[in-house]
């Protein structure tokens, strides 16, 4: 049991993002749920790609091994900028222009997160 932890320290975001590199351009595209006001769908791969980045992320935040990568600090801030930009938008437009929808905003966001 204490192989299998160590290796998956060691080695689990490696072994998590090969499996998504080989699973997203091979599983069919099959819708899972409907967004409303969109074309878009969310699929199964949508929920694999949260899941990763979910436990990257508390990983990040309980033993914060990633910080010493340099592209972690520009990445952390792109998803900073989108996300304050996101948020200003919703606040100050969907108010004001018709035809805008928040559910849209946040999975354009989140589309580019992923």
């Amino acid at each position: 049991m204490q192989k299998l932890i160590k290796w998956c320290k060691t080695w689990g975001f490696t072994a998590a993002s090969l499996f998504l590199l080989a699973f997203i351009p091979l599983y069919p595209k099959l819708p899972l749920l409907d967004i409303r006001n969109t074309w878009v769908y969310v699929r199964v791969e949508d929920f694999l790609v949260l899941f990763v980045l979910l436990a990257w992320g508390i990983t990040l935040v309980k033993d914060k091994p990633l910080i010493k990568s340099p592209i972690t600090i520009p990445v952390l801030l792109f998803w900073l900028a989108g996300g304050l930009s996101t948020i200003h938008s919703i606040f100050f437009f969907v108010s004001v222009v018709w035809g805008i929808f928040p559910n849209v905003a946040f999975f354009s966001f989140f589309w580019r997160i992923e």
